[in-house]
């Protein structure tokens, strides 16, 4: 027996997604009328659709044997291909009714492939696939402002100033951390090494940050190590100093008179009150000095008039005025961790 079908085939995307659906359904509405001779068939019969290449000699989908009512002729079943790439093939639906294949094999159109219309592959639209009217309307980087936003945007953005606690939700006030709230001892032992122990004296080069006060004690003053052993906390020194001593001190020199050398070799006082004696650096005459003069050598020859002193002074202190002994330096301030 001869089937004659005059049918076509389309999805079902269109009153669907007017619907509001998530997704278009994947399936093909085929329609068709079925003819023996030249008489319209009524009755269920066994069916196959495939999906093929235009030779069928590809079958890119089946469904096997599907029983469809048909009615005056009249038929539809709705199709469900999986594993078709549409959009790299050129597919035919192929019709086969008891056994018997209908020919031609019928084109789909471009209906079917409203199928991967639904989705867009990640990262596979480019600009320049954009048509240039759409293009127009893209803004750029970083270039979009407030006032661009719609209004209910608007009202919905953080202000510039920020947040409050009374803007955010209960949930999230219930776990922020109030002010000082958080005890050292409440802290991981890694973040507790890491602080700066209280107590700690840094050097700053202007006034003392928050969380510091002035070190005081070391006001004009340098730091100096402890003792092995002891603590600190001991203070000493003077900014100024002075010398101080009992005028006790030697000289020694050698005198020419003439160009005649001599030697003296002599040891005793020199006398009190108004007795002189000659300064043997500057060769003034000195009074009043209470002294001794030890000499060796001889008066006479070659070596006359030459000879040498040592003389020892006693009593008398004597002070010397203050001096500024500071390397180059740099001031700093000295501050304390709260």
């Amino acid at each position: 027996m001869r089937y004659v079908s005059r049918c076509f085939a389309g999805l079902l995307l269109g009153a669907v997604a007017a619907a509001g659906w998530a997704a278009p359904p994947q399936e093909i509405s085929y329609q068709g009328v079925l003819r023996e001779g030249d008489t319209p068939v009524t009755a269920t019969k066994r069916m196959q659709f495939r999906v093929t290449n235009g030779e069928g000699t590809q079958v890119y989908w089946s469904s096997n044997d599907v029983s469809v009512p048909v009615s005056s002729g009249v038929f539809s079943a709705m199709l469900a291909p999986v594993g078709v790439e549409w959009g790299n093939v050129t597919p035919y639906l192929e019709v086969t009714v008891e056994g018997q294949r209908l020919e031609p094999r019928e084109k789909l159109t471009a209906s079917p492939y409203a199928l991967v219309s639904h989705r867009v592959v990640d990262n596979g639209v480019t600009l320049n696939q954009l048509a240039p009217t759409v293009q127009d309307r893209l803004l750029s980087t970083g270039n979009v402002t407030v006032s661009y936003l719609a209004v209910p945007v608007q009202d919905r953005l953080i202000p510039t100033t920020g947040v409050t606690t009374g803007q955010l939700s209960q949930p999230v006030q219930e776990r922020l951390i109030p002010p000082g709230g958080v005890a050292v001892n409440q802290l991981a032992p890694g973040v507790q090494e890491r602080l700066l122990p209280s107590g700690l004296v840094a050097m700053f080069t202007n006034t003392c940050p928050p969380g510091w006060n002035r070190f005081t004690p070391l006001d004009t003053r340098f730091p100096k190590g402890a003792p092995s052993g002891a603590t600190g906390g001991a203070a000493g020194g003077s900014p100024t100093h002075t010398h101080e001593g009992d005028g006790s001190h030697s000289h020694a020199g050698t005198t020419q008179e003439g160009g005649v050398n001599h030697a003296h070799s002599f040891s005793g006082r020199t006398g009190e009150g108004n007795v002189g004696r000659r300064d043997v650096d500057t060769g003034d005459a000195v009074f009043g000095v209470d002294h001794t003069h030890d000499f060796v050598g001889t008066t006479q020859g070659a070596s006359a008039y030459l000879h040498t002193h040592g003389v020892s002074l006693g009593g008398g202190t004597h002070t010397h005025g203050t001096a500024n002994h500071l390397p180059p330096f740099l001031e700093v301030v000295f501050c304390q961790k709260n």
